[in-house]
């Protein structure tokens, strides 16, 4: 539910007072437009992706930018 605007693009207060959820401007339904944000973590799926959109996966040595993940070393610091 998004507010409901007049042609100036201001708020459209209700004629009544407040709504049964506190609001004091009218609303309708509107369908908006949303973004995803997705990550490719796994080292094959990454590699999948690339082969599926990169025109020159082929000819370009994109593994070079690959970075190993260090595993954690454990902290010298003793807590009971």
């Amino acid at each position: 539910m998004v507010p409901k605007l007049d042609d100036n693009g201001d708020q459209i207060s209700t004629k009544v007072g407040k709504r049964p959820n506190g609001k004091e401007y009218s609303e309708e339904r509107k369908m908006l437009e949303t973004f995803y944000e997705y990550y490719v973590e796994n080292v094959p799926e990454v590699e999948n992706f690339i082969n599926m959109f990169a025109i020159n996966a082929d000819s370009f040595d994109y593994k070079k930018y690959f970075v190993e993940e260090k595993a954690a070393t454990p902290s010298s610091i003793v807590t009971v």
